[in-house]
């Protein structure tokens, strides 16, 4: 496929699935992302600038830490951003929202609550 036919791709399930994610030869390289241990379970929202490598190290219990120690290693939603800083405020905003708030953002995008993880090469590999 095409550049362009990846990115018709990847904004049509963007617009399926309410996942924001931009395309069109803008790197996008910085990610909020939110864990859970099961549907309902324990949430964490993070950022990082390489989602795949992060959630990897939540998965492997790389770090001690909240997420290894409450076995939170489910991506369950992610935003892309051009700006490291754009991504860190939309992490802090996050954090400060009610539980509920944070659940009606994955159902929005993921109402299954997916493990996106297996997905993610397909769902970012849009240079």
């Amino acid at each position: 496929a095409t550049h362009s036919e990846m990115c018709e791709s990847l904004r049509a399930f963007a617009g399926m699935s309410g996942f924001l994610v931009r395309c069109g030869g803008v790197h996008l390289g910085f990610y909020v992302y939110i864990l859970a241990s099961a549907p309902y379970g324990t949430l964490y929202t993070g950022s990082t600038d390489d989602l795949a490598r992060r959630v990897y190290e939540h998965r492997e219990k790389m770090r001690k830490g909240f997420t290894a120690q409450y076995d939170v290693t489910r991506l369950v939603w992610f935003e892309a951003f051009e700006e490291r800083e754009n991504a860190f405020r939309r992490e802090r905003r996050i954090k400060e929202w009610r539980r509920q708030w944070k659940i009606e953002l994955i159902e929005a995008a993921n109402p299954r609550w997916d493990d996106l993880y297996d997905d993610l090469n397909n769902l970012l590999a849009f240079d």
